[in-house]
């Protein structure tokens, strides 16, 4: 473990940041179940995936990053605040979602558009105790293999914990019994639960959290 870490936010996101964030969750979510459901097994989509993701959180959400203090990125977490959901405008799939999209097998397109969202869309009212839209939302948290089990991601959940403008909701989905169990223990517990099936055959449960706050 490194010495002193420092959380700060990113509202303009460079294409040297992109990258280099980006190449970090691939290796993060390298077991991840939801990422080949996500991007129909293609590996090579991975790091668009990650990218748009990133571009569309600098412009529209509330991107943070933990560091040393060689200004290496230990560990990220990607919030949409009340009001907006990633993807939501075509400003924000202009900036890599849309090609990410358009490189998708035509099954994986469909199942994005379609089967994905209404599925989630009616787990999420069985739990959320408001609109998601609503909510503060954690798109994606992740923290360098090299550097994991040192506490930075639950650094990265009390600083957004601490510093939530308002009183409101903290929420999330994770993707699997290991990252559910952790997600419980650092005080956002399991509200939900369900199994998403991908039409090529990658299936992942899901799980779902909130804290209020």
């Amino acid at each position: 473990m490194m010495g002193d870490v420092t959380i700060r936010r990113i509202q303009n996101i460079t294409p040297k940041e992109t990258n280099v964030i980006a190449d970090m969750l691939v290796r993060a979510f390298v077991n991840n179940p939801a990422t080949p459901a996500m991007t129909g097994g293609n590996r090579e989509l991975e790091g668009p995936l990650f990218k748009a993701m990133l571009r569309a959180g600098g412009l529209a959400g509330h991107l943070y990053v933990l560091e040393n203090e060689l200004r290496e990125v230990l560990s990220i977490a990607l919030w949409f605040g009340p009001g907006t959901v990633m993807f939501d405008t075509e400003e924000q799939r202009s900036l890599g979602f849309n090609d990410f999209m358009a490189r998708l097998d035509d099954k994986t397109r469909n199942w994005w558009m379609t089967t994905y969202p209404q599925s989630v869309g009616e787990f999420l009212k069985t739990w959320l105790p408001k609109p998601q839209r609503d909510c503060w939302w954690l798109n994606t948290i992740g923290t360098d293999p090299k550097h994991q089990k040192n506490g930075y991601a639950t650094q990265l959940l009390n600083y957004a914990r601490k510093n939530v403008s308002s009183s409101n909701v903290l929420a999330f989905c994770s993707a699997s019994k290991e990252t559910a169990e952790y997600y419980s223990q650092v005080g956002f517990p399991v509200q939900a639960h369900m199994d998403a099936s991908s039409p090529l055959g990658y299936d992942f449960p899901i799980f779902g959290h909130c804290l209020e706050v």
